[in-house]
């Protein structure tokens, strides 16, 4: 027979310590618990530890008020991966993409995620706002569509892979667009500060790297429709062009300064990495 004491002790081996202490953020524990709920199994202790720790980071050093989405669909579980670590709200999978263990993977034809929400109700604009994605494929030459594009036209607010194989974005006018050569693996960060202050950066395992920046005056309104992921939303219309894409979390929120980018990005790869035991390139 088991004691009580061993018994308590395998317990707390399997499913990870209470999140319930002073040690915890009780924003994280929410999430956590949360998780849980959803997917119907224990996150680790390790799991849990670096979910706090993001969280407390992130709120230390003052930037947990300009996120506005942060997904993290490592769970392979639907669900789960739909939640916001930011606010505990959903989005959807739209026809079900692949949901692994460390990333969801669309099928570059008719799969991918509605946020629910358009920029504009996240306070997102043309003079603050910012969208990233992480992207663990080996080889991104073989996915297109990164991240979601909001618009049609002009009033776009993008981050993906144009047809030519280069990184894009535009948080606004798409003449403003921002554009990046071969640079397509890690984490992917476009961010605008100001109407004259935009740019397009990547984190990777050696470190962060501004890509390109613009100071041309773009002021233009953002289209009040949803953003995707996986997929071009093109007035209300997912519109997914090339390869299927694969991401191991992504989010936006309002404008990151570069230095905050450079830290935050940082942050969120730690918790990739700790939570999946995957490596980003």
């Amino acid at each position: 027979m088991i004691s009580p004491s061993i018994r308590a002790s395998l317990t707390a081996s399997t499913s990870g310590p209470s999140v319930s202490g002073a040690s915890f953020d009780s924003d994280a524990a929410a999430r956590i618990a949360q998780i849980e709920a959803t997917k119907g199994s224990p996150v680790t202790s390790v799991q849990r530890t670096a979910i706090n720790n993001f969280f407390r980071t992130e709120k230390a050093a003052g930037r947990w008020s300009i996120h506005k989405r942060i997904y993290l669909p490592i769970w392979a579980n639907a669900s789960a991966n739909a939640i916001d670590l930011v606010t505990g709200t959903t989005g959807t999978w739209v026809n079900s993409p692949t949901q692994a263990a460390g990333y969801v993977q669309g099928n570059g034809t008719t799969q991918y995620f509605n946020v629910g929400s358009t920029p504009g109700a996240l306070g997102v604009t043309t003079s603050s706002g910012s969208m990233w994605v992480l992207n663990p494929l080996a080889d991104p030459r073989a996915q297109a569509s990164l991240s979601g594009l909001v618009g049609a036209s002009t009033a776009r607010f993008s981050l993906g892979q144009a047809a030519n194989l280069d990184l894009v974005a535009a948080i606004g006018d798409v003449a403003s667009q921002l554009n990046a050569v071969d640079s397509r693996l890690g984490i992917l960060f476009t961010a605008t500060t100001s109407s004259t202050s935009r740019y397009l950066a990547v984190r990777t395992t050696a470190g962060w790297s501004v890509l390109q920046t613009s100071t041309a005056l773009d002021s233009t309104a953002l289209d009040n429709i949803n953003v995707y992921f996986l997929a071009r939303n093109n007035n209300n219309s997912a519109a997914i062009t090339h390869s299927s894409a694969r991401f191991g979390a992504f989010g936006l929120g309002a404008g990151f300064t570069q230095a905050q980018a450079d830290s935050f990005t940082a942050a969120i790869k730690i918790l990739w990495e700790t939570c999946t035991g995957l490596t980003l390139p």
